[in-house]
C-alpha cells in the first residue's frame, strides 16, 4: 500500500491576479513561501520513502521549501538522482493545459467552459493523467513488505483528479485545496483504476485557482 500525501503549491503572483496560470512556471508571493515552510513544519519529523514534485516552477520551490523543513527523506538509490536532488519530478503532475485561455482572467476561463478552445486540456484528460500516475506510483514505489510514504506537490486541478481517480467521486464532488494544503489517502497495491470508467464523461467542469 502506498500512503500518498497530495501537496499543492504556494500561492502565486498569478493566483493573487486571478489569471489561469496552467503550464507557465508561476511565482510564488512571500506568503506563499510562508504557506510552503509551514506547510513543511507541520510534516517535520514525518518520514517519506519518495518526493515528487510537478516540474513547473511554483511547485519545486514548493517543494524544496518543504524539504527544507524535514527531517528525513530516503529517495533509493537506483533511480539515480542528479547530485544534490532529493525529489524526483515527474510532468504527470503538472498543472491543466490551458492552451489558448493561459494567463488569462478566470473570468474568460468560465465563459468558455461549455466551448472549451481545442487547445484546452479536457477534464476527462485530466483523469486519464492522474490514474496514469497513480499507476506509476504502484509500479515504481510499492513495497508488498509494508507501506510506503510518498509526498507529492502539484495543483489544484491535477491533485484533484489523482482524488477522483483513487476514490471513484467527481472532481466537483472533491473540496477544492488550498494553497499549501496537504490531503493524504492510501492507494492499495491492488488498485485496479476501474473507478476511472465512471469518470471518462464528466457531469461538471470548473474553472478555479491553478
Amino acid at each position: 500500500m502506498i500512503s500518498l500525501y497530495l501537496a499543492r503549491h504556494g500561492e502565486t503572483e498569478e493566483n493573487v491576479r486571478g489569471i489561469l496560470q496552467g503550464i507557465t512556471p508561476g511565482h510564488l508571493t512571500d506568503k506563499g513561501k510562508r504557506q510552503a515552510a509551514e506547510t513543511g513544519a507541520r510534516l517535520r519529523g514525518m518520514h517519506f520513502d519518495h518526493v515528487i514534485s510537478s516540474p513547473l516552477l511554483r511547485s519545486r520551490v514548493t517543494t524544496e521549501i518543504i524539504l527544507s523543513q524535514l527531517g528525513s527523506v530516503a529517495e533509493k538509490q537506483e533511480y539515480s538522482l542528479p547530485e544534490g536532488q532529493a525529489y524526483v519530478v515527474c510532468p504527470l503532475l503538472r498543472e491543466r493545459d490551458w492552451g489558448s485561455l493561459t494567463l488569462r482572467p478566470y473570468a474568460e476561463g468560465k465563459a468558455f467552459l461549455n466551448h472549451l478552445p481545442a487547445d484546452v486540456e479536457t477534464l476527462a484528460h485530466g483523469y486519464r493523467r492522474a490514474a496514469v500516475f497513480v499507476r506509476f506510483l504502484l509500479q515504481r514505489y510499492d513495497d508488498p513488505r509494508g507501506e510506503v510514504s510518498v509526498l507529492a506537490v502539484g495543483h489544484g486541478f491535477i491533485d484533484r483528479c489523482i482524488l477522483s481517480v483513487i476514490t471513484g467521486k467527481d472532481k466537483s464532488d472533491i473540496r477544492r485545496m488550498e494553497n499549501g494544503e496537504v490531503r493524504r489517502i492510501g492507494i492499495p497495491s491492488d488498485w485496479t483504476g476501474e473507478q476511472v470508467s465512471r469518470l471518462q464523461q464528466p457531469s461538471a467542469d470548473e474553472v478555479s485557482a491553478n
